[in-house]
C-alpha cells in the first residue's frame, strides 16, 4: 500500500495498490488541503492532519476511530516503530505523544524548535524507546517513558531541519541549514558528515543508503552509501 495527501490539490488522502498502481481508497475531503500524513509500520492505522486535528484512521475498518486536538499547527507526525506512539510535533515546538490504541496522551516534549528552522521533525529509535527532535541548533534526544531530555547531537553553529532514522535501528540522520550528519543510534557518534544543505532525508529499507534532496541551487536528489563513506 503506497498512502499520499493532497494539500493544495482536492485536500484528501488516498490509498493506491503499490503493485498495480490502482486507487483503493479516498479518505475524506478537506479543503484547506491536508497538512501531514504518516503509516504505522504494522499497516494498521493512518494518521493524517487537517483543520486543527490529527485524524487516526483504522486501514482495515476503513474508518477514523479518533481524532486528536491540536495546539497550534502541526509540522509533521511519526509513528513509533511498535505502532504504539504517535508523535504529534506542533507549532511553539511541542511534541504530544499518543497512545495509538487508547487515544492517551500525557506526556509532552518541549522541543523548543527554533524560528530559523520553521520545521520541527521528530523521529523514533528502533526499540521506541527514544524520540530525536529538531530542535534549535542541537538535535535532542528524549526518553519516550518519561519525557526528559537524555541527550544533543550536532554542532552548535547549525539549525537542524530534518532528522530520519534508519529501519534497521543503526543509524540517526539530521538534514541541517549547513550539512548532512549522521550518528550511530547505539553510541552516539558521528560517522558521516557532508557540508550541504538538504531539504529532506530517508534511507533505505536495510538502512544502506541514506537519500536527500538537494536544496534549489543544486536541485536533484543525491545518495550516500553509509558504510563505504564513514
Amino acid at each position: 500500500m503506497i498512502a499520499s495527501a493532497s494539500w493544495a490539490g482536492d485536500g484528501t488522502v488516498k490509498t493506491w495498490d503499490a503493485v498495480t498502481g490502482r486507487q483503493q481508497e479516498l479518505i475524506g475531503t478537506n479543503k484547506g488541503g491536508v497538512s501531514v500524513l504518516a503509516v504505522s509500520s504494522n499497516g494498521k492505522f493512518l494518521a493524517w492532519g487537517e483543520d486543527g486535528k490529527i485524524h487516526l484512521h483504522d486501514v482495515k475498518a476503513d474508518r477514523v476511530v479518533r481524532s486528536l486536538p491540536t495546539r497550534a499547527a502541526v509540522d509533521s507526525v511519526a509513528f513509533s516503530p511498535d505502532s504504539s506512539i504517535l508523535a504529534v510535533a506542533q507549532g511553539a515546538g511541542f511534541v504530544v505523544l499518543w497512545e495509538t490504541e487508547t487515544g492517551n496522551s500525557d506526556r509532552t516534549v518541549k522541543a523548543w524548535q527554533s524560528t530559523a528552522t520553521g520545521s520541527q521533525a521528530v523521529a523514533f529509535s528502533r526499540d521506541s524507546k527514544v524520540l530525536a527532535t529538531a530542535s534549535q541548533t542541537k538535535v535532542k534526544l528524549w526518553d519516550i517513558a518519561s519525557g526528559k531530555e537524555i541527550g544533543e547531537l550536532g554542532a552548535a553553529d547549525e539549525y537542524p531541519f530534518y532528522v530520519a532514522s534508519s529501519p534497521d535501528g543503526s543509524y540517526l540522520a539530521a538534514a541541517t541549514n549547513r550539512a548532512i550528519r549522521v550518528w550511530d543510534w547505539t553510541t552516539r557518534k558521528e560517522v558521516f558528515s557532508r557540508r550541504e544543505g538538504a531539504v529532506s532525508l530517508a534511507f533505505s529499507p536495510d538502512g544502506r543508503w541514506l537519500a536527500f534532496g538537494r536544496r534549489e541551487h543544486l536541485g536533484g536528489v543525491g545518495l550516500v552509501e553509509i558504510e563505504k563513506a564513514k
